[in-house]
């Protein structure tokens, strides 16, 4: 059975269950909608969930989680502005629906280009989460994010390799420090200091080695094999990549398929194997059109028109070339 039936049937023993696990129905079914790309579903699992209880965070919480996931980041910091009020003002929600608020809400203006409002929400978030080494260094790594994005290069490593060190007693821990090692790697390939870059990325590896392709792992996964690709490691990006794909029969329409097609496109076309680029790039530019992502499709296109020059094939660069410039132009008009 998969995520979606699952959800579905958990859904339909509402009726006898409390309160707190309604909510958790709706949220379980939102999310399966949205793996399966049932995007309006979704979208009304969460926004019933906030009309059943408005009191609650938990509705806006999610909702504006969906809002960001679709690239609507103004409305998405709406959501999360209600969440992190509610959690704040009402003594039934713990800290941790406060950190989880506060962080998002960190992202939404970090994705707006809004640098100093993303600063202050991680530096409060870093002041309420003193002694929750976990939660810490969330707000660290968003710190590091922000300093990165204002060229402050000796801060960023600084901060990453706080929120890597908050988590070094415990394997488990460092899991989730995974995004700070992510960005730590990155930041190494830039400076040209690849044997740390590489070292990073081999350490991140391993604690992904094994694990199973799912919501919770597929982001870290796609961006190590992103990692690897940058550094010039095609086998190893190459192997997590297709890793990926496999999951396609239980995630379509995922957000990381898209990028996942994209990047093998790319080691392909790195390769001189056109035809095997043309193919991942033509799939990456159809999940992103389900996903109304114009501005990523068009980018996709961009790079199979580069991929066909570089193969002497001038017509059909200048026909992808063309597509491209009429995806924009149709996503200006929407």
């Amino acid at each position: 059975m998969g995520r979606l039936a699952q959800a579905k049937a958990l859904f339909a023993q509402a009726k006898s269950m409390n309160r707190k696990e309604v909510a958790q129905a709706y949220i379980t079914l939102g999310y399966a909608y949205l793996d399966a790309g049932e995007y309006e579903y979704a979208r009304r699992e969460f926004e019933t969930l906030i009309a059943v209880d408005t009191a609650s965070p938990y509705g806006y919480h999610h909702m504006g989680t969906y809002s960001f996931k679709q690239r609507h980041f103004h409305e998405a910091e709406e959501y999360f502005r209600q969440a992190v009020q509610r959690s704040e003002s009402n003594p039934l929600y713990n800290s941790v629906d406060l950190y989880h608020a506060l962080s998002w809400l960190g992202r939404a203006f970090y994705a707006q280009g809004r640098m100093a409002e993303a600063e202050a929400v991680y530096r409060k978030g870093l002041v309420l989460t003193h002694l929750d080494m976990e939660w810490r260094l969330v707000f660290l790594g968003g710190l590091g994010a922000v300093a990165q994005e204002q060229g402050k290069v000796t801060e960023v490593e600084q901060l990453y390799r706080q929120a890597i060190a908050a988590c070094e007693p415990g394997l488990g821990c460092l899991l989730h420090a995974a995004e700070e090692a992510f960005r730590l790697g990155t930041l190494y390939a830039a400076s040209g200091r690849m044997p740390e870059a590489e070292a990073v990325a081999d350490r991140i590896g391993k604690l992904y080695d094994g694990r199973p392709i799912n919501e919770e792992t597929i982001g870290e996964i796609l961006q190590l094999g992103e990692l690897y690709k940058n550094l010039g490691q095609n086998v190893k990006a190459e192997a997590l990549l297709r890793r990926i794909l496999k999951a396609r029969e239980t995630m379509p329409t995922h957000g990381s398929m898209g990028r996942a097609e994209e990047s093998l496109a790319d080691i392909c076309a790195r390769q001189g194997r056109l035809a095997d680029a043309e193919d991942m790039y033509l799939k990456a530019i159809e999940v992103y059109r389900v996903q109304g992502d114009i501005a990523r499709a068009s980018a996709a296109l961009g790079s199979l028109a580069s991929a066909y020059e570089r193969e002497g094939k001038s017509q059909k660069a200048a026909a992808a070339r063309s597509q491209a410039e009429a995806l924009m132009a149709q996503g200006g008009k929407s």
